[in-house]
């Protein structure tokens, strides 16, 4: 019996034990900064410069011997020159076969649900962000950017 993925938790409490983690590790975490600048010595780098995300002013110079980018959209690589993909990796590019374009159960529109702008009317054009190309085969590699989503958690109980 397949068991039905959940993740249930509250915002709030993820970020507790995040904090938790960190202050039991010592590990110095930096909030409203953003990278500013990478320095390298040949391929490695070997200092990142930060600045605040509010003032625009430097906030800190870090300098180690191994740097690990754990930015959402690969900032840290990208600045310092290092070369990445954009959109899915095609399966023969690997020898996976989980990669590229995957039509699984419970990923797209279930049936019944009409695209156009007016429901029955496709000479009015589609709703945004529907897009009438042609399906690939699964495994298939493209270009396109993955979209960001958000989670929201909801409650009845007030907070305070």
């Amino acid at each position: 019996m397949e068991k039905f993925e959940q993740w249930i938790f509250e915002p709030n409490v993820a970020e507790r034990i995040f904090n938790d983690y960190m202050h039991r590790r010592r590990v110095d975490v930096r909030y409203r900064t953003r990278l500013k600048d990478v320095r390298k010595d040949g391929n490695s780098i070997i200092q990142i410069v930060l600045e605040n995300s509010d003032t625009q002013q430097i906030s800190a110079v870090v300098k180690a011997k191994i740097f690990i980018d754990c930015s959402y959209e690969g900032d840290l690589m990208a600045k310092a020159g290092v070369s990445y993909v954009v959109g899915r990796e095609d399966n023969s590019d690997y020898a996976e076969t989980i990669n590229g374009v995957q039509l699984m159960g419970g990923h797209q529109f279930p049936d019944g649900i009409d695209p156009y702008k007016v429901p029955g009317k496709p000479e009015i054009g589609l709703l945004w962000g529907v897009s009438n190309e042609a399906l690939v085969p699964n495994g298939t590699g493209d270009k396109k950017v993955q979209a960001y989503n958000y989670r929201i958690c909801l409650q009845t109980k007030p907070l305070y």
